[in-house]
Order: structure tokens, then C-alpha cells, then sequence
């Protein structure tokens, strides 16, 4: 009896002391998860926000750091983004330092491991914002220098109001999100047929568009450019007129090729088209750069003159897109030096610039009002263009949007121009009827066949005769000539010869400058003539125009009758 006393009071103290270690055991359980919990911090709002906005722009980027501190036990640390883990750790404390380039949401979350033991989730949602301000040339109107507005979630529904517009959208690959054009826009050939199907609404006219088929349409990005009604674009910004309904509106008016190109970026951050953006815009600077080893050389005596009419004579100034084409294909916009923008030149203007190329919009089917006034208007009948039949048509939305097909635009400017003038190129090189910088230089020239209306002969080297001038000085140029019926060479207004000389060996013989003669050696009667036209000298370089030539060899003699 007492040994079974005994053993259930034995039976006790063992129940007792596991008892007390299971309180104990639990008591140090609670304390770890209670040590479990941790503090978190992030850069933004500078304290242990989880909820909190980041703004970027175009071209810039915000670095934001994490940070959680469990301040007594060690984890594995794992970070992870949008579900997606990027980054592990291990101590007491973990940080995270992330950049957000593209506006979107980002669920930043990390957990710590231990054994036996998780941290709670820790959590971060950020709102990256893309901010459009600067880029924005909405900011051109009056009162609106400052308008900024954010994106922070992909467009869906993008009303356009201008073709240009419309190109750019489709062509980085947003046109599945516009839901509203203009009736001009008709490019690409997918605009019409979702047109047709209804799959996209015309809003009205480049100038009168519907405000309230605007409105219909709900649209949470609209693109503009120059030429829509202002009194519109600042209703449509005015949250006063529509305090429940926010428009963002992204207006364009680009005055050259490079402002073209930056607005192609921005509508590809906007719509999150980044790479296809960037695609165009690259192959676009590659097709201008060729064509600028073509003409960027060319000095502006060498530049055709060039008008681009619209009915009315309406043209394009300085500070247009269109001036910035036609200088970067090699010519020289006349209407330039009159005005800055859009404006109409007078006849009598025309006439005194005398343009030697006219490039006329016209339509798919090669009907242009802008050409009937041109060949209608009596007083421009003896302009250089009119008179030689230089009057190029060109597709009115291919000539006339400053959109992504503008480099297109400038090969198509250039292949008009081309042949009007020769490229100096600094290397041995035949183009055109001309070479540049070749020893014992031919240069041919044809009545029929080259066109140009100038032709500069630059860096002749040495050419060696056997019979020279006794008062030869420098180099030669030997030229032949395909002779027109009536001995000249008339497609050619000017040709200029430049031949270098040495001022050394004129000072060496006590000449100088000014005593510098043109010399010409006709081949067929096998004499040397003085030629009577004036010299030019500059950088030891003789310089003589030449209305037209003869077949024969050029060179540099001097006065020897001085």
C-alpha cells in the first residue's frame, strides 16, 4: 500500500515537471515568434510605410531602398518582386535596394527562415508613376508651361488627332488601344479596316474634331499636335469643365528630325513600348546618318533651292521639321529666311528666290492641287523649276507627317534632289560625273547625263603632262566633255574648279595671290589658252566658275604679262 502511495505521488512529480517544461517550452515559444516579428523601413517616406508612390521621367529612374530588422535572431533572407525572387540574404537584418524604370505596380515582400521558424511576410506596395511634363509640348500654349500629368497603368483606350499621331501609335505597336482617330488618319492600312469594322471611331477633322465623341469614347490618354484647336486642347486639360473625368493629353510639334525621333520614345514609354521605340528609332538615325555623308558637306552655294508649296503657296519655314528634311537631303528651303513656322509666300517672293526644285504633296492616285497652282499661276513660268521640269510629286502623308516614316521622307527629298549636286567625300571617289581627290583626275561630264547644277572639283592632286604652260604653277584637271548640238554644255549652270597651289613656291618666284590665272589646254587643237574669267583664292586654294566647258585639260598659270 504505501509502496503504491509512493508511486503515484512518484507518478506526480514526473507529470509535474513535465508540465513545467512544457510551460516552459512554451513560454520560450511564444517569446521566439514574438521575437519573430520585425520592424521594416523604406527610403520614400522614410519610415515603415507600406504603402507609397514613386515618380520617374523619361530617361530617369528612382533607386528605392527596403529595410526589415528582426534586432535579435539571424535569418535566411529572401526577397522577391511581383512573386518573382531577385535577392537572398542572411542576418539580423536584410536591405533591398531596387530601381523602378517603368511606371506599374511592384509588390515588394520578404520573408526570413530559420530552423523551425518563418518570419511573418513583410510587404511593400509601390506606385511607380511616369511623369510627362517637359516632353510635353502642350506646355507651347499660353498658361500651360507647367502641365504635367502621370501614367501608372498602360493606356487602354487612346484617342488620336492627327495622322502623324496615329503613325506613331501604331508603328510602336499600340494600336490595339486607340479607339478614336481623325478622318485623315489612314496610315498604316490597318487604321481604314479597323475603321470598317467599327473597332475604331473617326472623332471628326485634324481641325474640327467632335468633343463629344471625345467624350464617348473614355479615353485615359489622348494624343495631339500642332493644328488642333487650342480652345479644345485647354478644355480638355481644365478639370474645373470635368472635375470627375481626368483627360491626359499628349501634344506634339516637332520642328526637326531629332524632336520627331524624342517624341517616338516618349509614346513608347507611355504605351510601355520600349524596344519597339527604340527599334525605330535606330534604323531611323542609321538611313538619316547615310544620307548625311551624302550632303552634310555640301556648302549652301551647292544646295539646290528648294520650295515645298500647299495650296495657296502656304510652306514651311525655319524652326519646321519639313526645313530640317529638306536641308539634311541636301537643299536649301527658300522660304527659310522669311518666316519661322507655317506661312504663305508671295508670288513675288517665289519669283525672286527663283527655286530650282518645287516639291508638290499629292495624293495615292498623283493629284495635287498644290501642282495645278503651281503650273496655273502665269508668273512662275520662267522659275528655274517650272522651266526645267524639276516639279516632284510626293505622297502627301508621306512628305507631310512628322511621324516615324520621316526618314523615308528624307530619301525620298534626296533622291529628288540627287544628281542636282555633287558630294565631296575626301576619298577616291566617282559620283555623278566627279571625282574627289584622285591623282591624275578625269572628270566627265555629260550634257545629257549629269544634271548637276554644280560642280565643285576639290583637293586635285598633281596632274603630270608632258607639255605644260612655262608658267605653270600648280596642279591639273583634266575634264571631258559629252558636248550638246549646239557645242555646250548646257544642263550645267555653273561649274566651279577648285585647284589648290602651293603659296610657298609663289612667294619663292616673287608672285603673289592676285597674279593667279586659269589656264586651258584644248586637247583636240593641242594649244594652251588663257581662259578670261575671274579667280578666286582663299586657303591656298584658286577657285574659277564656269558657265560651261570645253573637252581639255585646266590648270594655274600667272600673269606673265605683270
Amino acid at each position: 500500500m504505501r509502496q503504491s502511495i509512493k508511486g503515484n505521488y512518484s507518478q506526480l512529480g514526473r507529470n509535474k515537471l513535465f508540465f513545467s517544461l512544457f510551460l516552459i517550452s512554451f513560454i520560450f515559444i511564444s517569446i521566439s515568434i514574438v521575437s519573430a516579428s520585425c520592424t521594416q523601413w523604406n527610403s520614400v517616406t522614410g519610415d515603415a510605410s507600406k504603402n507609397f508612390s514613386v515618380d520617374i521621367h523619361i530617361d530617369e529612374s528612382k533607386e528605392v531602398e527596403f529595410s526589415i530588422n528582426s534586432y535579435d535572431l539571424s535569418y535566411d533572407w529572401s526577397w522577391s518582386i511581383n512573386g518573382e525572387e531577385i535577392e537572398e540574404s542572411k542576418g539580423v537584418s536584410s536591405n533591398l535596394s531596387y530601381t523602378v524604370k517603368e511606371y506599374g505596380i511592384y509588390n515588394v515582400c520578404v520573408v526570413g527562415v530559420e530552423v523551425g521558424e518563418t518570419t511573418e511576410r513583410t510587404c511593400w506596395n509601390v506606385t511607380g508613376s511616369l511623369v510627362i511634363g517637359e516632353e510635353n509640348d502642350l506646355r507651347e500654349l499660353e498658361g500651360l508651361d507647367d502641365y504635367t500629368f502621370k501614367i501608372t497603368k498602360r493606356p487602354a483606350r487612346i484617342v488620336s488627332m492627327a495622322p502623324s499621331c496615329t503613325e506613331m501609335l501604331f508603328s510602336v505597336g499600340a494600336g490595339d488601344s486607340v479607339v478614336g482617330v481623325t478622318e485623315y488618319c489612314d496610315y498604316p492600312s490597318e487604321v481604314e479596316k479597323k475603321k470598317e469594322k467599327g473597332e475604331i471611331v473617326v472623332i471628326g477633322g485634324y481641325s474640327t474634331p467632335n468633343i463629344e465623341k471625345i467624350m464617348d469614347l473614355e479615353p485615359d490618354l489622348i494624343v495631339a499636335a500642332h493644328g488642333n484647336p487650342s480652345d479644345l486642347l485647354y478644355w480638355l486639360v481644365d478639370r474645373s469643365m470635368h472635375p470627375d473625368i481626368e483627360y491626359p493629353v499628349y501634344a506634339q510639334n516637332p520642328k526637326n528630325i531629332g524632336g520627331i525621333l524624342a517624341h517616338i520614345k516618349v509614346i513608347g514609354a507611355i504605351t510601355k513600348s520600349n524596344e519597339t521605340a527604340s527599334s525605330i528609332i535606330d534604323d531611323s538615325k542609321d538611313k538619316i546618318a547615310e544620307i548625311e555623308e551624302k550632303t552634310e558637306l555640301l556648302d549652301a552655294v551647292l544646295r539646290p533651292r528648294v520650295f515645298r508649296p500647299c495650296p495657296g503657296f502656304v510652306t514651311c519655314g525655319n524652326n519646321t521639321f519639313l526645313n530640317d528634311v529638306i536641308w539634311t537631303a541636301g537643299g536649301e528651303n527658300i522660304a527659310a529666311k522669311y518666316f519661322t513656322g507655317w506661312g504663305a509666300l508671295r508670288i513675288e517672293d517665289i519669283i525672286h528666290e527663283n527655286p530650282q526644285v518645287i516639291l508638290c504633296p499629292a495624293t495615292e492616285e498623283g493629284e495635287s492641287l498644290a501642282y495645278a497652282q503651281i503650273m496655273g499661276e502665269e508668273r512662275l513660268k520662267d522659275v528655274d523649276a517650272v522651266r526645267n521640269n524639276r516639279i516632284h510629286l510626293i505622297i502627301d502623308g508621306l512628305i507631310s507627317r512628322p511621324g516615324p516614316r520621316v526618314a523615308n521622307a528624307t530619301e525620298k527629298v534626296l533622291e529628288c534632289l540627287y544628281g542636282l549636286f555633287n558630294v565631296p567625300i575626301g576619298e577616291s571617289t566617282e559620283l555623278n560625273g566627279a571625282y574627289f581627290g584622285v591623282p591624275n583626275v578625269t572628270l566627265k561630264l555629260s550634257a545629257k547625263e549629269n544634271i548637276a547644277l554644280w560642280l565643285n572639283i576639290s583637293e586635285i592632286n598633281v596632274f603630270k603632262m608632258e607639255i605644260v604652260p612655262e608658267t605653270a604653277i600648280g596642279n591639273f584637271v583634266r575634264i571631258e566633255v559629252n558636248e550638246s548640238e549646239s557645242g555646250d554644255l548646257e544642263t550645267i549652270d555653273k561649274v566651279v574648279i577648285n585647284i589648290g597651289y602651293d603659296e610657298v613656291e609663289l612667294e619663292e618666284v616673287g608672285l603673289e595671290e592676285s597674279d593667279i590665272r586659269i589656264c586651258f589646254y584644248n586637247v583636240r587643237e593641242e594649244e594652251w589658252k588663257p581662259v578670261k574669267t575671274d579667280v578666286y583664292t582663299e586657303d591656298n586654294i584658286a577657285s574659277a566658275g564656269f558657265s560651261c566647258l570645253k573637252d581639255g585639260i585646266f590648270g594655274l598659270t600667272f600673269n606673265k604679262n605683270k
